[in-house]
């Protein structure tokens, strides 16, 4: 099923709130280093962070039917 957005409408986009949830539990957790070990860093916890359980959420928080 295709589902088309309005041209920017980031509350009705889950990947905004993934952004938001990622910067949000990274600032918390205050382990960037601001250098280019960031990027492996964020590739590591990202998994921690970025949940089945939590994409669930944010997607039924959208809006969108199921």
């Amino acid at each position: 099923m295709l589902i088309y957005l309005p041209p920017y409408s980031p509350d009705m986009n889950p990947i905004e709130k993934v952004f938001s949830v990622l910067k949000s539990q990274l600032k918390r957790r205050r382990i960037l280093t601001g250098t280019h070990a960031d990027a492996k860093i964020i590739k590591n916890v990202l998994p921690e962070i970025v949940t089945s359980d939590l994409m669930h959420s944010l997607f039924q928080g959208s809006n969108y039917a199921a």
